[in-house]
Formats: C-alpha cells, sequence, structure tokens
C-alpha cells in the first residue's frame, strides 16, 4: 500500500505542514522500526535546543530581576540565584554531551546510536 503523503501519481511530495527535518518520518517506506530510528535523534536535538532557549529567557529573566532589584538584597539575591541555576543548568546540558562524546572516543563505542536488529537509532 503506497503512503499518499509520500507519492502522487509517481510524484514524491511534500507534507506542507511539516518542516523539511520532518519528512522522512511521515514517508518512511520501512513502517515502524524507520520510524523510530529517525523521531529519537530528532527528539534529542529538540531537547537539547529547548534547553538552551530556556537557559536564555531564564538568564534574561535573572538580569530582569536583577537590574529591578532596587537595591533590595533579598531581590538581588533571588536574582542572583536564578543567573547562577541558568548557569549551572546550561553546564549540566554541555557537560552531558561533552561527557558522551568523551567515551565514545576512548572506548571506541556508540553511545548515541542504538543498533538492535532492524532498529538503527543514531
Amino acid at each position: 500500500m503506497n503512503n499518499l503523503l509520500a507519492q502522487a501519481g509517481g510524484k514524491t511530495i511534500t507534507n506542507p505542514v511539516l518542516g523539511p527535518n520532518w519528512q522522512g518520518l511521515v514517508s518512511s517506506p520501512t513502517g515502524g522500526a524507520s520510524f523510530i530510528s529517525l523521531l529519537v535523534p530528532k527528539l534529542i536535538t529538540m531537547l537539547f535546543v529547548a534547553g538552551v532557549i530556556i537557559f536564555f529567557f531564564m538568564f534574561v529573566w535573572g538580569g530582569i530581576q536583577w537590574i529591578t532589584a532596587g537595591g533590595d538584597k533579598n531581590a538581588v539575591a533571588d536574582a542572583r540565584a536564578r543567573l547562577t541555576n541558568a548557569l549551572i543548568g546550561m553546564v549540566i546540558v554541555f557537560s552531558a554531551y561533552g561527557v558522551i562524546m568523551l567515551l565514545e572516543t576512548f572506548f571506541g563505542i556508540t553511545l548515541l546510536t542504538l543498533d538492535i536488529g532492524a532498529l538503527v537509532i543514531q
């Protein structure tokens, strides 16, 4: 059975709702294993991007909170804590990725690629 989103009259068409990074998920000819092997890396990338965006907004929010503190020691302490927590969170995200890359390099293993039979997640 042909996927109607993938083929129409012998021509490959794209889904106008999805962006170019998600096209392969809809028109996957091999079924579920291919779907998961394409979905997981994209979700990991989205989580990494979401972490960076959350860091940015928390950092800006902490800066604005510090500026508007008006000399109140408690408000400045809260703003400083928010900035510190945002920086610690970003360091944790980058450190986790760095540790995974280091382990892959030193031990010759692939932690970000899961290979179970027909299912290969990269």
